[in-house]
């Protein structure tokens, strides 16, 4: 009898299945980058009962209010906040797979790089180009220094027109404004081992955002300053490139215990 017990009970372990919950922070924030439009996620997520294998990662962005407007966005780097002794964390991006397995008893968290799908491809060329004409023109900039007045007044003119150029390029392409947004994203998980190993489950997690100001004219100038940095590094190796970035303010996260009626406000 007691061996039946035991069995049963081994049966009944085998039998359970793993269970994720999953919660976006405020942590959020918008750069440009050489992939695109980028946002840079925060999760805080708990395997419950039995680990949990991550196999994919789902998000979409959607404009809410008067002007929806629906943006999927792929996912190209997958990683955790990492303390390299700045005032706020950097990231430590270990793949460009979401693939990961995530033991109970621990809060892990991870960090998503997605870039909105729409025109990805169309910025990475934009970067592609951009990064040509910065090497020509650095070549250029290196040569006018010893050169006359009028060379470096050539040289000046020829980096400010592409500035003026490639900031017309990236902002036609540009798909963040402002407005109010949801993101959502979908996790899908199965157990490591056992019963649910050969079930593929999900668990959602939702942060609103709120862009408020003139986005489209801070992007401008920061666009500017990027492409002229661009250059700049390439003349000079101890310049950093400046990658425009905006925070937008987080105003509800939603977790995955219930996508519907549980929510945490800020501020």
């Amino acid at each position: 009898m007691l061996g039946f017990l035991k069995l049963r009970e081994a049966w009944l372990a085998h039998r359970v299945k793993s269970r994720l919950s999953a919660s976006a922070t405020a942590d959020c924030f918008y750069r440009l980058t050489d992939s695109g439009e980028t946002l840079f996620v925060n999760l805080v997520v708990s395997p419950h009962e039995r680990p949990a294998f991550v196999t994919e990662i789902r998000a979409h962005l959607c404009r809410t209010g008067v002007t929806k407007k629906d943006m999927p966005l792929d996912l190209v780097r997958y990683g955790e906040p990492a303390d390299r002794g700045n005032p706020i964390n950097d990231h430590y991006f270990f793949s460009a797979s979401p693939i990961d397995i995530l033991q109970t008893g621990t809060a892990a968290r991870r960090v998503l790089m997605m870039v909105i799908s729409e025109y990805r491809t169309e910025m990475e060329q934009i970067a592609r180009e951009l990064q040509a004409r910065a090497f020509a023109l650095a070549g250029e900039a290196r040569v006018a220094m010893n050169g006359d007045e009028q060379a470096r007044k050539d040289v000046v003119e020829k980096i400010e027109a592409c500035a003026t150029e490639y900031t017309s390029k990236y902002m036609n392409k540009i798909q963040f404004d402002d407005g109010d947004y949801e993101l959502e994203v979908l996790l899908k998980f199965r157990d490591v081992e056992g019963h649910g190993a050969r079930e593929l489950r999900e668990c959602k997690t939702k942060v609103c955002l709120s862009v408020k100001g003139d986005f489209r004219a801070l992007m401008q100038q920061q666009i500017r300053r990027l492409v002229e940095s661009v250059i700049a590094r390439l003349v000079n190796k101890d310049l950093d490139v400046e990658y425009p970035m905006f925070a937008p303010l987080v105003t509800r996260t939603v977790d995955s215990s219930d996508m519907e009626r549980h929510s945490r406000p800020y501020g």
